[in-house]
């Protein structure tokens, strides 16, 4: 049997998770940190929007890619899983903004000598720690009876992608069908394969037959895997698509990067 306290702690996080805020106080640029063989720094520009100052605590996760493209923490990271957090150091640790007031993040890649060839990542977050800056997020009433105010704090976390060595990538697009799941709005999910050593970042664009235009974009998709799905919004309503034949393009923004295209009649 469950614990008061234990449901008590799943609907604090089933609350949580459903306040996060729609708007975005803080700007982060680049959104993507691409260290390659002779690169040894970087830096990431932060900008606060938000109308009153703010603490930020900035720190490195690892994440794992799911099957549906969504990333889940690692609770073990390590290097020898591909894990960049060991050969990066970066500072300010902590970050006091005030509203329209930018701060520089340093980067620095240190690598040891016997560092294995391959790709390392890490994700470097960027969150509010002030008590006083947490959206409120409602409140849970516990078996006891005690009522507790329930807050989330904002997050942005970015990837950091080292590259030691001779790496490749090679990408094909598979599985092109409407997606039923999407509800009254149409809908079309793709498949896409990696075969190689490192990681793909590109953009995808969906195309009606032969048209030039195309009918959804999707900009700046990551593959850190072996695969994942992609899903893109079409205008319209399902049923609008059915039997259409679709052209699917996945370029890497890298103008010598992986490419891929695909056509197949959907239903």
């Amino acid at each position: 049997m469950t614990s008061p306290r234990a449901l008590l702690a799943a609907l604090f996080v089933a609350l949580v998770a459903a306040a996060a805020p729609a708007r975005a106080d803080l700007r982060v640029f680049p959104t993507r940190i691409l260290l390659e063989d002779k690169d040894r720094s970087a830096q990431i520009t932060l900008r606060h929007e938000g109308l009153k100052t703010t603490r930020y605590r900035i720190s490195l996760v690892h994440y794992q890619m799911n099957a549906d493209g969504n990333l889940s923490p690692d609770p073990q990271p390590a290097l020898a899983n591909g894990y960049a957090g060991d050969l990066i150091r970066y500072s300010p640790r902590v970050t006091t903004l005030e509203p329209n007031v930018e701060q520089v993040v340093r980067i620095q890649l240190r690598k040891p000598a016997d560092l294995r060839e391959g790709e390392y990542v890490a994700h470097i977050r960027f969150e509010t720690f002030d008590e006083d800056d947490a959206e409120p997020a409602g409140s849970a009433v516990g078996p006891d009876g005690l009522t507790m105010a329930l807050k989330a704090h904002r997050a942005v976390a970015i990837p950091i992608v080292v590259r030691h060595g001779a790496l490749t990538a090679q990408v094909a697009l598979s599985g092109v069908a409407l997606d039923a799941a999407a509800g009254d709005g149409a809908a079309v999910k793709v498949g896409l394969k990696k075969d190689g050593n490192r990681s793909v970042f590109g953009d995808m664009k969906v195309f009606d037959g032969a048209a030039t235009e195309p009918v959804a974009e999707v900009k700046g998709i990551s593959l850190y895997g072996q695969e994942r799905s992609v899903t893109l919004p079409l205008a319209g309503k399902l049923a609008g698509w059915r039997g259409k034949t679709l052209r699917v393009e996945f370029k890497e923004q890298d103008v010598k990067g992986a490419h891929a295209s695909i056509e197949q009649a959907v239903r």
